[in-house]
Protein backbone atom coordinates (compact mmCIF):
# COMPACT_ATOMS: atom_id res chain seq x y z
CA UNK A 1 0.00 0.00 0.00
CA UNK A 2 1.30 3.59 -1.23
CA UNK A 3 2.22 6.00 1.96
CA UNK A 4 1.48 9.65 1.70
CA UNK A 5 5.01 10.28 1.05
CA UNK A 6 5.01 7.86 -2.22
CA UNK A 7 2.10 9.42 -3.28
CA UNK A 8 3.52 13.23 -3.26
CA UNK A 9 6.27 11.81 -5.12
CA UNK A 10 4.69 9.90 -7.59
CA UNK A 11 3.01 13.68 -7.91
CA UNK A 12 5.62 15.29 -8.17
CA UNK A 13 7.55 13.60 -10.57
CA UNK A 14 4.35 13.02 -12.83
CA UNK A 15 4.96 17.21 -13.46
CA UNK A 16 8.30 16.26 -14.34
CA UNK A 17 6.97 14.37 -17.12
CA UNK A 18 8.35 14.80 -20.52
CA UNK A 19 5.60 13.55 -22.24
CA UNK A 20 4.51 15.69 -25.22
CA UNK A 21 2.33 18.39 -24.40
CA UNK A 22 1.31 19.79 -28.01
CA UNK A 23 -1.29 18.62 -30.78
CA UNK A 24 1.78 18.53 -32.85
CA UNK A 25 3.86 16.72 -29.89
CA UNK A 26 0.99 14.10 -29.14
CA UNK A 27 0.33 13.48 -32.76
CA UNK A 28 4.27 12.81 -33.53
CA UNK A 29 4.43 10.46 -31.01
CA UNK A 30 0.75 8.79 -30.84
CA UNK A 31 1.58 5.44 -32.42
CA UNK A 32 4.55 5.17 -31.11
CA UNK A 33 2.94 1.99 -28.56
CA UNK A 34 2.75 -0.20 -32.18
CA UNK A 35 6.27 0.90 -33.21
CA UNK A 36 8.00 0.07 -30.13
CA UNK A 37 6.23 -1.81 -27.72
CA UNK A 38 4.81 -5.64 -27.95
CA UNK A 39 3.25 -5.41 -31.55
CA UNK A 40 6.87 -4.40 -32.83
CA UNK A 41 8.17 -7.50 -30.91
CA UNK A 42 5.75 -9.86 -32.29
CA UNK A 43 4.99 -8.65 -35.63
CA UNK A 44 7.92 -7.84 -36.95
CA UNK A 45 9.63 -11.59 -38.04
CA UNK A 46 13.37 -12.45 -38.97
CA UNK A 47 14.13 -11.18 -42.20
CA UNK A 48 11.62 -7.96 -42.04
CA UNK A 49 12.91 -4.33 -41.87
CA UNK A 50 11.31 -2.91 -39.23
CA UNK A 51 11.46 1.03 -40.77
CA UNK A 52 9.58 -0.84 -43.30
CA UNK A 53 6.65 -1.08 -40.90
CA UNK A 54 7.41 2.21 -39.20
CA UNK A 55 7.08 3.76 -42.66
CA UNK A 56 3.52 1.75 -43.43
CA UNK A 57 2.40 3.08 -40.46
CA UNK A 58 3.53 6.34 -40.97
CA UNK A 59 1.64 6.73 -44.04
CA UNK A 60 -1.79 5.53 -42.59
CA UNK A 61 -1.11 7.76 -39.78
CA UNK A 62 -1.12 10.71 -42.03
CA UNK A 63 -4.24 9.35 -43.92
CA UNK A 64 -5.96 8.97 -41.38
CA UNK A 65 -5.09 11.37 -38.71
CA UNK A 66 -6.81 9.20 -35.51
CA UNK A 67 -7.74 11.52 -32.55
CA UNK A 68 -8.84 9.47 -30.34
CA UNK A 69 -7.98 6.09 -28.60
CA UNK A 70 -10.56 4.35 -30.52
CA UNK A 71 -9.57 5.45 -33.88
CA UNK A 72 -5.84 4.91 -32.96
CA UNK A 73 -6.95 1.70 -32.52
CA UNK A 74 -8.40 0.90 -35.63
CA UNK A 75 -5.57 2.56 -37.43
CA UNK A 76 -3.43 0.14 -35.56
CA UNK A 77 -5.19 -2.61 -36.79
CA UNK A 78 -5.47 -2.15 -40.61
CA UNK A 79 -1.50 -1.45 -40.34
CA UNK A 80 -0.97 -4.74 -38.60
CA UNK A 81 -3.34 -6.50 -41.39
CA UNK A 82 -1.92 -4.84 -44.02
CA UNK A 83 1.67 -5.83 -42.67
CA UNK A 84 0.89 -9.45 -42.65
CA UNK A 85 -0.65 -9.17 -46.10
CA UNK A 86 2.73 -7.78 -47.49
CA UNK A 87 3.65 -10.94 -45.73
CA UNK A 88 1.63 -13.09 -47.70
CA UNK A 89 2.52 -11.99 -50.89
CA UNK A 90 6.43 -12.77 -50.33
CA UNK A 91 5.59 -15.66 -49.56
CA UNK A 92 3.61 -16.91 -52.32
CA UNK A 93 6.73 -15.31 -54.43
CA UNK A 94 8.70 -17.34 -52.19
CA UNK A 95 6.78 -20.44 -53.05
CA UNK A 96 6.83 -20.08 -56.67
CA UNK A 97 10.48 -19.26 -56.53
CA UNK A 98 11.53 -22.43 -54.90
CA UNK A 99 9.47 -24.61 -56.87
CA UNK A 100 11.19 -23.27 -59.90
CA UNK A 101 14.31 -23.76 -58.51
CA UNK A 102 13.76 -27.41 -57.59
CA UNK A 103 12.69 -28.07 -61.37
CA UNK A 104 15.34 -26.54 -62.71
CA UNK A 105 17.64 -28.53 -60.40
CA UNK A 106 16.34 -31.50 -61.54
CA UNK A 107 16.50 -30.89 -64.91
CA UNK A 108 13.08 -31.53 -66.38
CA UNK A 109 13.54 -31.13 -70.10
CA UNK A 110 9.90 -30.17 -70.56
CA UNK A 111 9.89 -27.75 -67.70
CA UNK A 112 12.59 -26.25 -69.14
CA UNK A 113 10.92 -25.48 -72.32
CA UNK A 114 7.98 -24.03 -71.11
CA UNK A 115 8.37 -20.19 -70.98
CA UNK A 116 7.96 -18.14 -67.17
CA UNK A 117 4.32 -18.16 -67.53
CA UNK A 118 3.91 -21.97 -68.56
CA UNK A 119 5.98 -22.29 -65.35
CA UNK A 120 3.88 -20.50 -63.14
CA UNK A 121 0.24 -22.16 -64.10
CA UNK A 122 2.55 -25.37 -64.00
CA UNK A 123 3.74 -25.06 -60.28
CA UNK A 124 0.22 -23.55 -59.41
CA UNK A 125 -1.35 -26.87 -60.89
CA UNK A 126 0.89 -29.27 -59.09
CA UNK A 127 0.13 -27.57 -56.04
CA UNK A 128 -4.09 -27.41 -56.38
CA UNK A 129 -3.43 -31.66 -57.00
CA UNK A 130 -2.87 -31.49 -53.16
CA UNK A 131 -6.59 -30.25 -52.51
CA UNK A 132 -7.10 -29.19 -49.03
CA UNK A 133 -3.37 -29.19 -48.14
CA UNK A 134 -2.50 -26.49 -51.15
CA UNK A 135 0.02 -24.40 -49.80
CA UNK A 136 -1.26 -21.16 -52.60
CA UNK A 137 -4.97 -21.84 -52.01
CA UNK A 138 -3.93 -21.50 -48.15
CA UNK A 139 -2.27 -18.20 -48.79
CA UNK A 140 -5.43 -17.00 -50.57
CA UNK A 141 -7.48 -17.72 -47.81
CA UNK A 142 -5.28 -15.95 -45.39
CA UNK A 143 -5.12 -13.25 -47.49
CA UNK A 144 -8.76 -12.63 -47.91
CA UNK A 145 -8.94 -12.88 -43.87
CA UNK A 146 -6.70 -9.99 -43.97
CA UNK A 147 -8.41 -7.72 -47.35
CA UNK A 148 -11.62 -8.64 -44.70
CA UNK A 149 -10.01 -7.52 -41.28
CA UNK A 150 -8.78 -3.83 -43.70
CA UNK A 151 -12.17 -3.27 -44.61
CA UNK A 152 -14.16 -3.76 -41.26
CA UNK A 153 -11.81 -1.72 -39.50
CA UNK A 154 -11.47 0.95 -42.01
CA UNK A 155 -15.32 1.17 -42.18
CA UNK A 156 -15.36 1.64 -38.01
CA UNK A 157 -12.53 4.05 -38.55
CA UNK A 158 -14.66 6.16 -40.94
CA UNK A 159 -17.84 5.60 -38.34
CA UNK A 160 -16.21 6.54 -35.35
CA UNK A 161 -14.40 9.64 -37.15
CA UNK A 162 -18.11 10.91 -38.73
CA UNK A 163 -19.57 10.04 -35.39
CA UNK A 164 -16.74 12.83 -33.75
CA UNK A 165 -17.53 15.65 -36.16
CA UNK A 166 -20.96 15.50 -35.79
CA UNK A 167 -20.76 15.84 -32.11
CA UNK A 168 -18.48 18.43 -32.62
CA UNK A 169 -20.45 20.43 -35.08
CA UNK A 170 -23.65 19.74 -32.63
CA UNK A 171 -21.88 21.47 -29.63
CA UNK A 172 -20.70 24.18 -31.83
CA UNK A 173 -24.09 24.75 -33.06
CA UNK A 174 -25.41 24.75 -29.41
CA UNK A 175 -23.09 26.90 -28.68
CA UNK A 176 -24.02 29.50 -30.87
CA UNK A 177 -27.65 29.07 -30.32
CA UNK A 178 -27.21 29.74 -26.43
CA UNK A 179 -25.48 32.69 -26.93
CA UNK A 180 -27.92 34.06 -29.74
CA UNK A 181 -31.49 33.29 -27.82
CA UNK A 182 -29.47 34.98 -24.44
CA UNK A 183 -31.70 38.16 -23.52
CA UNK A 184 -29.37 41.17 -23.13
CA UNK A 185 -29.78 42.32 -19.55
CA UNK A 186 -31.94 45.24 -19.57
CA UNK A 187 -30.53 48.61 -18.32
CA UNK A 188 -31.80 49.70 -14.87
CA UNK A 189 -34.21 52.93 -15.08
CA UNK A 190 -33.66 54.84 -12.09
CA UNK A 191 -37.14 56.63 -11.33
CA UNK A 192 -36.96 60.12 -9.43
CA UNK A 193 -39.49 60.85 -8.05
CA UNK A 194 -40.92 64.29 -7.05
CA UNK A 195 -40.89 65.24 -3.61
CA UNK A 196 -43.51 67.70 -2.41
CA UNK A 197 -42.78 69.69 0.23
CA UNK A 198 -45.11 71.59 2.54
CA UNK A 199 -46.13 74.83 2.43
CA UNK A 200 -43.87 76.92 4.24
CA UNK A 201 -46.13 78.23 7.30
CA UNK A 202 -47.34 82.10 7.38
CA UNK A 203 -46.04 83.68 9.76
CA UNK A 204 -48.92 86.30 11.29
CA UNK A 205 -47.71 90.52 10.49
CA UNK A 206 -48.11 92.16 14.38
CA UNK A 207 -50.36 94.92 14.98
CA UNK A 208 -49.55 98.26 15.42
CA UNK A 209 -49.50 98.93 19.12
CA UNK A 210 -52.81 101.38 19.96
CA UNK A 211 -51.67 105.08 20.14
CA UNK A 212 -51.45 106.16 23.66
CA UNK A 213 -53.59 109.39 25.23
CA UNK A 214 -52.15 112.96 24.54
CA UNK A 215 -50.83 114.06 28.08
CA UNK A 216 -51.32 117.75 26.47
CA UNK A 217 -55.22 118.47 26.27
CA UNK A 218 -55.43 121.02 23.34
CA UNK A 219 -56.34 124.59 24.39
CA UNK A 220 -60.42 125.77 24.75
CA UNK A 221 -61.32 127.57 21.90
CA UNK A 222 -61.21 131.69 22.60
CA UNK A 223 -64.32 134.10 22.15
CA UNK A 224 -63.61 136.84 19.85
Amino acid sequence: MSTDRQIEANRLNAQHSTAPSTPEGRAAVRLNGLKYGLYAETLILPGEDPAEFDALLDRLDAEHQPATPTEELFVSQIAMASWRRLRVQRMEAAFYKNKHKDLISKDHRWYIALNDNGRLALIAQHDADYGSKSVLAGFKRYEARLDRSILSATQELRRCRAERRAQDKDQVQRQNQNQTQSPRPSPKIISIETVERPPAPSIPVPEPPPSAPSAVDPAPPTDK
